[in-house]
């Protein structure tokens, strides 16, 4: 007997590989407001507890019938790189089985937060409260360095190279990198924020998604480069 499943029931969860941690984020977006603007790119990277990457996983995202992308100078996104992209609807189930359980990190992670949860709350499926169980890698450098703004900067002083700044994967790999030098020195001097985040995994283990019910809907993500199915003849 085959099993029928409603509109309402949550598609299974996408499983990701064993041993994440800590899922770093960054999105390249329309803007800078969370309520007016739509994100263009996406990009997860999945470590261990020693901040070593498990996963990578980035797409360009359809923002819809926007007429503008944003500044195409600064993120290099041009709307005729997302004509086959998948809508953020589409991938919403991926993004939360990839988000879920882990401490999300990100630099300068209140930005991204603010558009993921915006994004989410246009869906009508607010997530759970991630900015309990986030890590920013410029509060972490603060000790370490005088005035710690741009990831640029805070890789520069760490020994971090940064490539293809501004689009979400590069910024992500170096986040992830910056990351990894960060927990490794607050481990060895036994710093209290390393502390703080051994608690904050467990909490995030124990946030609530149940009730984050998206449609069973999916799609291939599109990085960049990727070749378009497009015909133009």
């Amino acid at each position: 007997m085959i099993n029928e499943v409603s509109e309402t029931t949550p598609a299974p969860r996408v499983q990701t590989q064993t041993g994440v941690e800590y899922v770093v984020l960054d999105l390249e977006t329309t803007g800078l407001s969370p309520r007016d603007s739509a994100i263009v790119e996406i990009a997860l990277i999945g470590l261990n507890g020693e901040g070593e990457t498990v996963e990578e996983w980035t797409s360009l995202i359809d923002p819809g019938g926007r007429a503008e992308i944003g500044a195409s100078h600064i993120h290099g996104i041009t709307r005729a790189m997302l004509t086959d992209a998948p809508t953020f609807s589409e991938l919403s189930e991926e993004v939360i089985s990839r988000l879920e359980g882990h401490i999300i990190v990100g630099h300068v992670v209140e930005f991204d937060l603010g558009h993921l949860i915006a994004t989410f709350d246009r869906l009508a499926r607010p997530i759970p409260a991630l900015r309990e169980v986030a890590a920013c890698t410029r509060d972490l450098s603060r000790p370490y360095l005088q005035a710690p703004r741009t990831l640029a900067d805070c890789c520069r002083a760490f020994g971090v190279e940064l490539h293809d700044a501004h689009s979400a994967l590069g910024d992500t790999r170096a986040t992830a990198l910056l990351f990894r030098a960060l927990l490794g020195r607050l481990k060895s001097e036994e710093s209290p924020r390393f502390e703080e985040l051994l608690r904050q995994r467990e909490r995030a283990r124990s946030l609530s998604w149940e009730q984050i019910l998206i449609a069973p809907r999916s799609s291939t993500p599109l990085p960049r480069g990727a070749q378009s199915n497009t015909r133009l003849d």
